[in-house]
């Protein structure tokens, strides 16, 4: 690669410029952790593409730009941006809440799904004193729960130009409804986009007068992300999403 190739990104939501900040781990973390929305497609059957939330959390040491992402269908990250938009219209005080949506998806034994289901990550919305904010959680929770909260950068710890604890809030409240409202429609308009793009490259691959194919003619690949579809094509139609709500402050963020 030339000096002057530079990254394109293949979607407009696969961009640092439009990710979310979370404040650095403490002792532990070298950068700010990032919080971006991927978007997968499978160009054998695009009809099981899938979006994801991911987070790099830039631990310090053998996992430090350690990567992890929850994939599901588009519909159940279009549920966690309706919940964060809810909460950001919440007004100042009132109880800590938590919205958490579980996937659940078939184990996979010696590359094939089987019919028992574990979770494969959980997506999480809260709403704090410092304002509404959303998650990934770790299958096996094996990494720090950082809340990432509209309003942080990367250079920055806080942005944030108030010291008094209402404005700051409603700070937080207004960066988290751009940015869900933002994300929503981006996401529905690329995926929609690359999507089509694959049907399309499918129906090329077609003989002359055929108007269907049966999703075994192109080999599995992805539109804007990493994906190894080990012959699961209809992987994240069988997941299960399981939306539970708390408050108070038990919860861990």
């Amino acid at each position: 690669m030339s000096e002057n190739n530079v990254y394109i990104p293949s979607h407009a939501l696969d961009s640092f410029a439009h990710a979310l900040y979370a404040e650095r781990l403490p002792e532990i973390g070298t950068r700010n952790p990032v919080l971006m929305v991927g978007i997968e497609i499978n160009k054998a059957k695009p009809q099981y593409s899938t979006a994801s939330l991911k987070a790099i959390h830039f631990i310090r040491g053998e996992e430090k730009n350690k990567t992890f992402e929850v994939k599901t269908k588009p519909k159940t990250i279009q549920a966690a941006l309706q919940q964060l938009k809810e909460y950001a219209r919440k007004p100042f005080g009132g109880n800590r809440e938590l919205v958490t949506f579980e996937i659940k998806g078939p184990k996979i034994v010696n590359g094939k799904m089987s019919q028992e289901k574990i979770t494969t990550g959980k997506i999480v919305v809260g709403r704090t004193e410092k304002g509404p904010f959303i998650s990934v959680v770790h299958w096996n929770d094996r990494y720090p729960h950082i809340a990432f909260y509209a309003g942080l950068n990367e250079e920055d710890s806080v942005t944030n130009p108030s010291d008094d604890p209402e404005r700051a809030y409603n700070y937080v409240c207004a960066s988290a409804l751009g940015w869900a409202e933002t994300t929503s429609n981006l996401l529905t308009v690329e995926f929609a986009r690359l999507q089509n793009k694959a049907f399309d490259q499918l129906r090329a691959q077609q003989p002359q007068g055929g108007d269907s194919y049966s999703g075994g003619a192109a080999s599995g690949g992805s539109y804007g992300g990493n994906n190894n579809n080990n012959n699961n094509n209809n992987y994240a139609q069988q997941q299960t999403v399981t939306r539970t709500e708390s408050s108070g402050d038990g919860f861990n963020f």
